[in-house]
């Protein structure tokens, strides 16, 4: 099997480092057949032309291995785009802080801001938001909500500093978990890791 790593937007693959070292080092984990593909993308360089990307590298690393998606943030919206492109591979993934419903405030900041191509992308409006709306999910399909944050741009809206709780929990098909991390805190977290274990045990 192989877990295929997406960062959020603005980030970079380095985000994994200790989510990456902690899997490499568990006992559960230990001695099975497990691969690993980071994707890097640009997020000026907008959506669709990512998307392409990371399905250009998948194809490229040869294989018809079953595929995991680890994902945080934006990462999680491309993660299930690329669920749908390889349907047949995807056994299931775990995202994390992913404004699935979009983020209302990158509309009225898109105006303010009409060159930035990440406000355009994420807008509750947008192809890559309203089309997953219309996604099959796959099974064994998780996803976290962290909930601790207090950004006021969200003019009261719980919020994990960046995405709002609502726009996470917006897939209600979807495996949820709770947890009370803000949206960068989550990636240091020892309990995610057990969760993110066990989940990934489960589809081996």
């Amino acid at each position: 099997m192989i877990l295929v790593y997406i960062h959020g937007a603005n980030s970079s693959s380095a985000s994994w480092n200790y989510v990456r070292q902690q899997l490499a080092h568990d006992v559960e984990m230990a001695h099975r057949d497990i691969q690993e593909i980071t994707l890097d993308y640009n997020s000026d360089h907008g959506f669709d032309n990512n998307l392409k990307d990371m399905i250009e590298t998948i194809n490229q690393s040869e294989t018809k291995q079953k595929l995991y998606f680890i994902a945080h943030s934006l990462g999680g919206v491309y993660a299930l785009h690329l669920a749908q492109e390889f349907k047949s591979q995807t056994v299931g993934g775990f995202t994390i802080s992913t404004p699935y419903g979009g983020c209302e405030s990158a509309k009225l900041l898109h105006i303010v801001f009409p060159r930035e191509q990440l406000l355009a992308d994420i807008s509750p409006h947008s192809w890559p938001i309203k089309r997953i709306q219309q996604f099959t999910i796959p099974k064994k399909w998780t996803t976290v909500v962290t909930t601790k944050g207090d950004n006021p741009l969200f003019l009261g809206q719980a919020n994990d500093g960046i995405v709002t709780v609502r726009s996470q929990q917006s897939l209600d098909t979807i495996d949820q978990i709770n947890m009370g991390f803000n949206h960068y805190e989550i990636l240091q977290s020892t309990d995610l890791i057990k969760r993110l274990v066990n989940k990934i045990i489960a589809v081996i």
